[in-house]
């Protein structure tokens, strides 16, 4: 059977208009895919560091941590969670570089910060207690004794008896003690 060339015209602009269609339906996929991907890169900074914020001091991401901050509203920034973030993140920033502005920073923010009695910040700094660093240990155990949340009180106390390193356990039954209303003793608790 012979096709003629209308016909076969016919096929070839039909051949084409698909393979243009599949084009651009492939292509659009792929942008969609981009666009996805890049969403979870560009997450939101406020939940970012709300979840991962104490992960990424303890893991020296500091200047990822500092991109994050900065692109938070004023309004964000001035979540007491935010605060404690940033705060142990000068801290941190302090202690890997020597820079005094990040010592300033840190020294300015800490002691208001931690009479406030703002609980909210808890998990973060209990989750800051991991920390290689003694001095973040030290501070946070610290912290979480002038904030008074209970949570905060077993985890104080394995840390008071376990540190290896003194100011750190120091710092840990300071607060267990000014939390709890009680002396230390490496015995149970008793309720």
């Amino acid at each position: 059977m012979k096709i003629g060339k209308k016909t076969k015209g016919k096929k070839v602009s039909l051949c084409f208009i698909n393979v243009v269609v599949l084009f651009f339906s492939l292509l659009s996929l792929c942008l969609i895919g981009f666009a996805q991907e890049g969403e979870k890169e560009v997450q939101d900074p406020f939940t970012c560091l709300i979840a991962h914020g104490s992960r990424m001091i303890r893991e020296n991401e500091i200047d990822k941590l500092f991109h994050l901050i900065d692109r938070l509203t004023q309004e964000k920034k001035s979540d007491f969670r935010i605060r404690v973030i940033e705060n142990f993140t000068n801290l941190k920033a302090y202690l890997l570089t020597k820079k005094k502005e990040y010592g300033k920073r840190w020294q300015s923010d800490y002691k208001p910060m931690v009479y406030s009695r703002n609980k909210s910040a808890t998990p973060i700094l209990i989750d800051l207690l991991k920390d290689s660093d003694p001095y973040i240990r030290a501070f946070s155990a610290r912290a979480l004794g002038y904030l008074g949340d209970e949570r905060a009180l077993e985890v104080l106390k394995q840390l008071a008896e376990t540190d290896p390193n003194s100011k750190v356990k120091s710092r840990a039954k300071w607060a267990y003690e000014y939390l709890s209303g009680k002396k230390f003793s490496k015995e149970p608790i008793e309720d």
